[in-house]
């Protein structure tokens, strides 16, 4: 990007019919982000993903899912609370988080599961 232009980074948002394309055939490693828009903690969440999701952005991709809309998958991987970070590589699940955490945990977390 040109000096003084930010590039902002969105998180991608995505619905149980597109998981399978987005997440499970992903090249890179893939987290899906459950969230619900009334849980505080997952407005707390998101801002540190996005910034996450620009520095790892060659690395992994974040899929966001409201599970007030798309419930399916969150059900079907049994993840009871949001919010919950699922890492999946290669089609599989190799990881998970539900709760809040530090930016810098969160950032362990993820450099933790690329590493493994």
């Amino acid at each position: 990007t040109p000096l003084g232009e930010v590039k902002m980074m969105e998180l991608i948002h995505i619905t149980d019919k597109e998981f399978e394309q987005q997440v499970l055939q992903a090249q890179e490693m893939a987290v899906v982000f459950f969230s619900a828009p009334w849980k505080g903690a997952c407005r707390y969440v998101s801002p540190t993903l996005v910034d996450i999701a620009a520095e790892l952005a060659d690395q992994v991709v974040i899929a966001e899912i409201n599970i007030d809309d798309d419930s399916v998958w969150h059900s079907r991987l049994d993840a009871p609370s949001v919010p919950a970070l699922v890492f999946f590589k290669d089609g599989k699940e190799v990881n998970r988080f539900e709760g809040a955490l530090t930016e810098n945990q969160f950032k362990s977390l993820f450099t933790d599961t690329l590493a493994s």
